[in-house]
């Protein structure tokens, strides 16, 4: 993108990108009319999928090209939002949070299973009740299992159990430690959470 700003020049008309981390400033010198439209969503081959609920996020140089972006935004999607570059980074961010790394954590979750033959299909309430959750307030409290509680000896056996891949074993051990500092010192009015931390 940085290539093309260099070299592409439209005068007059209406230049947009899709990204979401590219600041819009990196297209401004194709044209006085520059924009961004960055669908909030994996968009994937041979996937159909219902345009109209994703969201998609607006931002423009001036007033009219925010109001030609809106009115396409919204002939798109029934959730347009306008967010500027930095707020539009921040969501970046998060969605690899909320998307990429947890996508990959649910490989591990297929692996795990299908190696010790236990149907995929045994745990997906589980997972869509997790899902179900977000947007309460205070995520925190319906934090469960052994690191919230603290349960060295479960701790212990997992980690033992991921013996054969040390980067499932290190990734374990990382998302322990950090629900105990985040959240397990806190509900237990712990000062400190070396005191009462596995040693991982």
């Amino acid at each position: 993108m940085h290539l093309l700003a260099k070299t592409l020049r439209f005068p007059n008309k209406i230049v947009a990108h899709v990204a979401g981390s590219v600041p819009m400033a990196i297209i401004n010198p194709i044209s006085e009319n520059t924009g961004v439209l960055y669908p909030i969503q994996s968009l994937l081959k041979n996937v159909n999928r219902d345009f109209s609920t994703v969201p998609l996020c607006v931002e423009a140089s001036n007033e009219e090209t925010l109001t030609a972006l809106d009115l396409l935004a919204n002939e798109l999607s029934r959730n347009v939002y306008f967010l500027n570059s930095e707020q539009r980074k921040v969501l970046h961010l998060a969605a690899v949070f909320a998307s990429n790394f947890e996508n990959y954590l649910n490989i591990i979750v297929s692996e795990l299973l299908t190696k010790n033959h236990i149907p995929l299909n045994i745990i997906s309430p589980l997972i869509e009740e997790t899902a179900a959750r977000f947007g309460s307030e205070n995520l925190r409290e319906f934090q469960t299992g052994p690191a919230v509680r603290n349960d060295k000896n479960i701790i212990e056996t997992h980690l033992n159990m991921l013996e054969e891949n040390s980067d499932y074993q290190a990734l374990y051990r990382l998302l322990t430690k950090i629900i105990q500092k985040e959240i397990y010192t806190k509900t237990c009015g712990c000062k400190s959470a070396r005191a009462h931390r596995i040693h991982l």
